[in-house]
């Protein structure tokens, strides 16, 4: 039963738009940069990755299904720590989202250029360029950010050719599994320090200090000028008066 619920989704997923599709879904996790999103569309990478290896290579309904178990339970991990601390200091350094995008075409412009044809072994050439994709879209989540949650997302992206080289070029050797408890200790470890990071300030928050900071400092401002007698102004007639009467004496 498994397998056969793989293989419809494989179907879908081993084809040329298929492929194209995962692909993109990877690029626009970089280019978004939300954490929700991110573990969202990394469960959904996985589920892709998982129906073409059980329709095309033959893979083990059981294992393919281990994967996806421990994609979404490092994935729920993450995303509980996310919700438990949403004010991280460091969500907010990744940038923005056009120096992203231009990352990300440089990426593609490069590859366009330099990508030689290779081929994995047992792999098709649109199979290696999606698991290629995928590690340098997680390798680029890893450089734009510190953020521990961000970093959890982009090691579960990274577990995708991870996996599908272990299932498929090592058969029963239960590397997968070894794959998997590596992803699910990565990821406690992730939760840990977003739990320990410090709660940056939100721009609200700043606003609305800095506009009660200057409510409170209008009125000190008032009182010191009503407190501090007026200065003459230059040529003023206050001020010609007393050397008129000196002139007089």
């Amino acid at each position: 039963m498994i397998e056969a619920l793989f293989a419809g989704l494989g179907n879908v997923f081993a084809t040329g738009v298929g492929i194209l599709l995962l692909g993109a879904v990877t690029g626009a996790l970089f280019v978004l940069w939300d954490w929700r999103a991110a573990l969202l569309g990394a469960v959904f990478v996985h589920l892709g990755a998982c129906s073409i290896l059980v329709l095309v290579h033959g893979v083990p309904g059981i294992v393919a299904a281990g994967q996806l178990l421990a994609v979404t339970l490092a994935a729920a991990m993450l995303a509980i720590a996310g919700f438990l601390h949403p004010n991280a200091k460091s969500l907010h350094q990744a940038g923005n989202w056009p120096l992203r995008l231009l990352a990300l075409v440089f990426i593609v412009i490069a590859w366009w250029y330099l990508d030689p044809g290779y081929t994995l072994p047992y792999f098709s050439q649109p199979e290696t360029d999606f698991l290629l994709w995928t590690g340098i879209c997680a390798l680029a989540m890893w450089s734009f950010s510190g953020s521990p949650l961000m970093a959890g997302a982009a090691v579960l992206l990274w577990s995708t050719p991870m996996y599908a080289l272990a299932s498929v070029l090592l058969p029963g050797s239960g590397l997968p599994a070894v794959v998997g408890i590596t992803d699910v200790i990565l990821a406690l470890a992730c939760s840990y320090l977003v739990l320990l990071e410090p709660a940056g300030v939100p721009r609200t928050i700043r606003r609305s200090a800095a506009s009660s900071v200057a409510a409170a400092v209008a009125p000190l401002k008032r009182r010191t000028r009503e407190a501090l007698p007026t200065r003459p102004a230059a040529g003023s007639t206050m001020a010609s008066e007393p050397i008129q009467e000196k002139a007089a004496q």
